[in-house]
């Protein structure tokens, strides 16, 4: 009898292979001049979902994995997909939930296993050889739903966050279509430099607040430093920044309180208008200011300060009633990304706690109660 035989009859976790439960299948080449934008199914390669097309590949629900360049990124696909010839899919069996094959796959070391020093590349038989412990189904189910629901509440607030921010452009737009004028940019906000926070990192302490963290996020190459630093040079939740240099792009900070490095610019209201208006502003004048960037071919790319007194139409006056909507939409969104940190910070606690069986699905309801997951919303 196989291992996966016996999971459904035996209390007690198997130690199981991919490749005995969750074979990988090889995704299909769709070049891009037959890929159609406005298609019914998406288009999903190692970077993600990429594009639409009119048929699936795959009609059934799938996990797709990075297989050349981004080596073991996942997409969960509920619905059927076209996975492309850079990836691998996996489908649900009767020894399998596919959900639960989900999060069992983000506990697993793919990402690194390349197997090509040219271009990144993972190898089948490598990817299906690595074991794991394999609960009964109805276990598998079960805690599958407990991590689904808080990535279902963490989508949830994505698309409050997407809502949040069209209604603050479309607010913006219209008040640009009544009297405008134009002013300098640099009158409009006070724009404070970071400073080099990394240098001499105790490791402890506060983010400090890179490019990297505002394009990617908190990640395991993310600098902590408990040093004192003046006000002015720290980020919190819900704030503007300006990343001058490098990546040139506006981030309102999700995260704890943290140090702003430097090459970014904390911004600060000066004027009639909120963050929710200057964020607005600065991504209006952020091609200019990348065209400015790019040409600077013998130094990384950036603007000088300078460049900040470039002038930006703007509307002359905002209403008090208009002007709070556009606060109330920046503070929902803000609220939403700060509570999709918690709940991400939740879920990846527990994904290796869960998946070992070194806690108890009550006890994982119970941590997700604490953050605001109910157990009566994990969904069937």
């Amino acid at each position: 009898m196989n291992n996966w035989e016996g999971c459904n009859k035996m209390r007690s976790w198997n130690s199981i292979t991919l490749g005995e439960v969750l074979p990988f299948k090889y995704g299909k080449n769709l070049p891009a001049s037959k890929r159609t934008h406005s298609g019914e199914y998406d288009v999903v390669s190692s970077a993600g979902i990429i594009d639409s097309h009119d048929t699936a590949f795959t009609t059934e629900p799938c996990i797709v994995i990075g297989r050349k360049g981004s080596i073991g990124s996942l997409t969960y696909c509920p619905d059927p997909v076209w996975p492309t010839d850079t990836t691998f899919y996996v489908t649900g069996t009767p020894y399998c939930d596919l959900r639960f094959g989900y999060y069992v796959l983000q506990t697993l070391p793919l990402n690194q296993m390349n197997n090509d020093s040219a271009v990144p590349g993972l190898n089948r038989n490598d990817a299906e050889s690595l074991a794991f412990s394999l609960p009964p189904v109805s276990e598998q189910k079960t805690i599958a739903k407990v991590l689904g629901s808080l990535d279902d509440k963490i989508a949830a607030n994505q698309r409050t966050i997407q809502s949040a921010d069209s209604l603050r452009n479309a607010l913006w737009d219209k008040l640009l279509k009544t009297n405008t004028e134009s002013l300098p940019l640099s009158s409009l906000a006070e724009f404070i430099n970071g400073r080099a926070f990394t240098k001499n990192a105790t490791g402890t302490g506060r983010v400090v607040a890179r490019i990297a963290e505002l394009n990617s996020g908190i990640g395991s190459n993310t600098v902590f430093n408990d040093i004192e630093v003046h006000q002015n040079h720290v980020v919190l939740p819900g704030e503007l920044l300006f990343a001058w240099s490098g990546t040139l792009m506006t981030k309102r900070w999700p995260y704890d309180e943290a140090i702003v490095n430097q090459h970014i610019f904390k911004v600060l209201p000066i004027s009639k208008f909120d963050l929710w208006a200057l964020e607005l502003i600065i991504q209006s004048q952020i091609h200019y200011f990348q065209m400015i960037a790019a040409g600077k071919a013998t130094t990384m790319g950036h603007i000088k300060r300078a460049d900040l007194d470039k002038t930006v139409e703007v509307p002359t006056s905002i209403p008090d009633k208009l002007n709070m909507l556009g606060k109330t939409l920046w503070m929902l969104a803000s609220q939403a990304e700060q509570e999709n940190q918690t709940l991400a910070r939740t879920r990846d606690e527990l994904l290796p706690l869960l998946m070992s069986g070194k806690i108890t699905v009550r006890d994982a309801e119970e941590a997700s109660a604490e953050v605001g997951v109910d157990k009566h919303e994990v969904k069937e």
